[in-house]
């Protein structure tokens, strides 16, 4: 916008002009509170920002930016993060032609990975059942893997499943996810060991 003034003398006409800029006050958005598991970073691919002359993210934990003045960069939590399982992130727009900084913070939880294990070693006659025991960690329901099994589903801890088996057999963890869909490997073993009736 251009601004003249004049003024009309008895004599003579005096003309001046300025050029006035009006910026627009800048506009930041870091997106929506985020969950991630363990061991895995947040891009953050929803966050905006308008009308500013440069950006910059911050975390309240120690975690680390791809590039913390990109619009979109990576987030890779802290052993400190890790600990606490949340961080705040801030993204700041600074404003131009002197129009003040504006921010938008975000939380990010950080879920524990869960884990399984399997107690159950015990002897059976044949037409009996075997009951094996999971002690479970993380947000119930989780969804336990044994090798050469359908998924088991387990809504708490411990949970017992009773079976009959056709003859001796070892059971084997593999794998568990927990409702806040983070998955970990699991290791251990109930051996069922069958007597059968004499002939």
């Amino acid at each position: 916008m251009v601004l003249k003034l004049t003024v009309n003398g008895s004599t003579s006409t005096i003309e001046s002009q300025m050029t006035l800029n009006i910026h627009q006050s800048p506009v930041a958005f870091a997106g929506e509170a985020a969950a991630i598991c363990q061991g895995t970073a947040l891009e953050l691919d929803a966050s905006e920002a308008n009308n500013f002359s440069q950006l910059s993210w911050t975390t309240s934990g120690d975690g680390t930016f791809s590039d913390a003045t990109m619009m979109h960069p990576i987030y890779t939590p802290g052993a400190t993060d890790l600990a606490t399982g949340l961080a705040t992130l801030t993204l700041t727009a600074e404003g131009n032609g002197g129009c003040a900084a504006v921010a938008h913070a975000i939380e990010l939880t950080i879920n524990a990975l869960p884990t399984a294990t399997l107690s159950g070693d015990q002897t059976i006659c044949e037409g009996q059942s075997a009951t094996l025991t999971f002690g479970l960690t993380g947000s119930a329901p989780s969804v336990i893997t044994l090798a050469d099994m359908d998924p088991v589903n387990a809504l708490a801890t411990p949970m017992i499943m009773e079976l009959t088996p056709y003859s001796g057999s070892t059971y084997t963890l593999v794998s568990v996810q927990d409702g806040n869909n983070c998955s970990n490997e699991a290791s251990g073993q109930a051996v069922v060991t069958m007597n059968f009736a004499p002939l």
